[in-house]
This record gives C-alpha cells, structure tokens and sequence, in this order.
C-alpha cells in the first residue's frame, strides 16, 4: 500500500473570514463606496458639532470663567468703606483680592514720555492682583507703575521708560499743578484693559486724591493747607 500523502493546510477560520470579506469588497465594490461616504456625510457634522462643544465652547468659557475682569465686582454707587470691611471682605471664602478704588474725578493724571503726553486713568493696584499676575505683567513697587497697552502705544513707551504724571488741582481760582516721575515696570495685555490706564500703587493713588482735595503730600513735596476736602459752590440762596 502506498502511504497517504496528507493534504495541504487551508486558511484558518479566522484567515478565512477575512478572504471572504475582502473578496466581497472587491467584487461590490461601488456598493460599498457608496455606503462609506454615506457614513462619512452623517458623522462628519456629528464630529463638528463635538469638536465646538468640547473644543471652541469650553475654550471660550474657561476664558470668560478665568478672566479676572469677568470675575471683578464693583459697586454701582459711590460709598465710603472703612478698612475693616476691606479685611472682612478679603477673609470670605471665594474672594481672591479686594482693593479700595478713588473717586473718578481724582483718578486721571496727565503723563508725559519726551515730546508725548496723554491723560490717563489711575488705576490702585497691589500685592495679589489677579488683573495684572494673569495678564503677564508684574506689581509695581513704590515708584514704578504699569501701563496698559493703549496707554503704552500712545505714549510709545517702552519698559524701563521714566514717565512723568502731572495732577492738578483748582484752587482759590488758581491752578496748581503737582508733578513726579514713575518708572514703567511693564506693559499689562490687552486682555485687561483696553483703555488707556495706568496701574499704580495704591499709596500713590491715594496721595493723588489728597492732593485734589487741597491737602498736602510731604513725600511727594506737594503742597497743601487744607486738612479736609474743601468745598465749592457755584451759587448761593438766602432766606430772610
């Protein structure tokens, strides 16, 4: 007897599975062109709608959740506070910085850089401050300031420029101007402000309104008389 010749191993179960699809690939081929960019059309849109809720959507709102001028609060009004409710406020949970503002009438100067000169908005600012830390821009100490970068480019300042800001006050009909120099300690991104302003520290904002209020300013060697805000009137009635 001859010995029985064993014969060759076909594909696998799992090889021959994937012949077979192959083949009718190939074999149906338009049929199944067709059915792929079908759904391609359907999941495209799907993807685009995805890629705007957790792509351009949550950008967005991490910006506007993260900006610290969304998260600014100011009063409506004009109020007096005293300094404990400052250290009151600043202790409750959630809050990261509070700050006392001036009265916006004692809260423009005119800067002068060389031959340019502008009127710009005084802004207090100190340790801590969100609006400058998160914008790329450092705290200014005593006798620098920062400015924005409206202010800087009508000024063509650059940092390390020494600027020089001028208050005036209306007194006894005489105008009584008060200088001093402040050196730029940089420039805060637009996502701060886009006004024209110039953060400083809060110690030489309050000496600019005291100085508008008629009082003195030894260390800045502003004069001054008054030891209160002294009052005008444009008018005057009588009854008798």
């Amino acid at each position: 007897m001859k010995p029985a010749v064993p014969e060759p191993a076909g594909p696998g179960p799992r090889g021959l599975v994937w012949s077979l699809a192959w083949a009718d690939l190939r074999h149906d081929w338009i049929l199944n062109l067709c059915l792929m960019l079908a759904l391609a059309a359907v999941t495209a849109p799907l993807l685009v709608l995805l890629g705007l809720k957790y792509g351009v959507i949550d950008t967005l709102r991490h910006r506007l959740t993260e900006d610290p001028r969304n998260r600014e609060i100011r009063p409506a009004t004009s109020a007096r506070y005293d300094r404990e409710w400052f250290e009151k406020t600043e202790a409750q949970a959630g809050v990261a910085f509070v700050i006392p503002v001036t009265r916006e009438i004692a809260a423009s100067v005119l800067v002068r850089l060389r031959e340019k000169s502008c009127p710009l908005d005084l802004v207090p600012t100190a340790a801590g401050d969100p609006l400058l830390r998160e914008n790329g821009s450092p705290v200014p100490p005593a006798g620098q300031c920062i400015l924005s970068t409206t202010a800087a480019r009508e000024l063509a300042a650059a940092v390390g420029d020494t600027v020089e800001i001028e208050v005036r006050r209306l007194r006894d009909g005489r105008l009584e101007p008060a200088r001093t120099q402040l050196e730029v300690a940089g420039i805060v991104s637009p996502r701060a402000t886009a006004l024209p302003e110039l953060f400083a520290p809060l110690d030489l904002v309050e000496d600019v309104e005291r100085y508008t209020d008629g009082q003195a300013v030894p260390a800045l060697n502003w004069p001054g008389t008054e030891p209160l805000a002294y009052p005008l009137y444009d008018g005057a009635r009588v009854e008798l």
